[in-house]
């Protein structure tokens, strides 16, 4: 009976130091990724609905336009009055239609603090845990939806984002690893996107050149990427449209 017991405790003991093992095996940063990662996939899905809103209003003052225009001509028997009012809506001359300010505000929110995060002393494992996550393919994703575009803080805190979890895994076959994966989840694209729709805007200007430089830095494969994308002649025209400025973008 004894032995019987204390083979019975020990199995206990082992059960225990198991789970506390499992239990240890979630670290700090590893709840801090898994926190961040939700609260920007709550934000994306806020985006998602906001911009499907978006997108049915917009549909319907195209076909309202239409048919105003189809109206006006039948009335007047003009037949060239349509062609002209079709080529009007076509260019989309009007200003982009917007996300609301509390979307963006949580967007471009969450991606700052995800950026100032790394930084901190779990920044490396934290960084880990994010790209495992998907993170990276996810701030991708919304740089480069119609949605986010035509906002600052949401280009400049993304760039920050993913170039710091670029910078903190430090050189090497990590870094060589992790620029891969930014590669396949389209970040050049998104990095393109961001220099040829904010050039003037310092601040995202070297958000976005930092990640560019990060992104190709020893890497052949994720430089042809971005090159492809077109990202060298968005460069130079940063560098043109500087050249002549104040002594604050030097660091351009």
């Amino acid at each position: 009976m004894s032995e019987a017991s204390s083979a019975d405790h020990h199995h206990r003991e082992g059960d225990s130091s198991a789970a506390a093992a499992a239990a240890a095996a979630e670290t700090r940063a590893s709840k801090l990724a898994a926190g961040l990662h939700r609260a920007l996939e709550d934000a994306a899905a806020a985006e998602t609905r906001e911009y499907a809103v978006i997108l049915k209003k917009k549909q319907f003052k195209q076909v309202e336009s239409r048919y105003i225009v189809k109206l006006r001509g039948n009335k007047n028997d003009a037949g060239g009055g349509n062609g002209g009012g079709g080529g009007g809506n076509g260019n989309g001359l009007t200003p982009p239609q917007v996300l609301s300010e509390g979307c963006r505000f949580a967007l471009a929110a969450t991606m700052g603090t995800m950026a100032r995060m790394c930084g901190l002393g779990v920044g490396t494992d934290l960084a880990d845990d994010l790209c495992t996550l998907g993170t990276h393919t996810l701030l991708s994703d919304l740089l480069r939806r119609p949605g986010c575009q035509p906002d600052l803080r949401i280009a400049t805190r993304g760039c920050h984002a993913l170039g710091n979890m670029l910078d903190v895994c430090g050189a090497g076959a990590a870094r060589l690893e992790r620029q891969a994966e930014f590669a396949a989840a389209n970040v050049p694209v998104a990095l393109a996107n961001t220099l040829q729709f904010f050039p003037a805007d310092v601040e995202c200007a070297i958000s976005a050149l930092r990640l560019c430089s990060l992104l190709c830095r020893g890497s052949k494969a994720a430089a042809k990427a971005c090159r492809r994308v077109g990202i060298v002649g968005h460069v130079q025209a940063i560098l043109v449209l500087h050249a002549e400025r104040g002594a604050r973008t030097k660091q351009l």
